[in-house]
């Protein structure tokens, strides 16, 4: 794929800067840049108007797609380390689950032994920490407990 970029998209068009054949350059501009090619090539339908880079880890991204959609893409030489498991796993919840615990509805997979992308639309919300958590009421704490235990229990079950 790497061979399909344009010139003119490359860190100063040189293919030998993206390193290890992943896509991934030393400025998140144009790493930016490869991967809206990479998703209007994978994805037909998908028109990118606006992108940017909400996190990363060791081998992945994750970028917002026009203000809408969450795109997460892995980098690996084995799939099995790739996001295969995760999208039957998000599958099977959003299948088996009766819970009010929102769970990523996978709508775009492109998945190989070089480069897998899910994408969902984004799950608005707020994180929560123990900051939060302390300033809910008892009650609103209770709802939360049992919220996730029945998650837990219909996981289990």
């Amino acid at each position: 794929i790497i061979e399909d970029l344009p010139e003119h998209e490359l860190h100063e068009g040189k293919k030998e800067d993206c390193y290890l054949m992943e896509y991934r350059y030393d400025d998140n501009a144009t790493n930016v840049k490869a991967m809206k090619y990479l998703i209007e090539h994978y994805f037909d339908n998908f028109k990118v108007d606006s992108i940017e880079i909400i996190g990363s880890g060791y081998d992945s991204v994750a970028y917002l797609f026009n203000n809408e959609y969450i795109l997460f893409s892995k980098f690996s030489t084995n799939k099995k380390k790739g996001y295969a498991k995760e999208k039957a796993i998000y599958n099977f919840l959003n299948t088996n689950l009766e819970t009010n615990v929102k769970i990523p509805n996978i709508e775009y997979s492109y998945i190989s032994d070089e480069l897998s992308i899910l994408g969902y639309k984004e799950i608005k919300g707020t994180f929560l920490t123990p900051e939060i958590y302390a300033t809910m009421s008892e009650e609103e704490q209770n709802l939360l407990k049992r919220d996730i235990a029945s998650f837990l229990r219909q996981m289990h079950g």
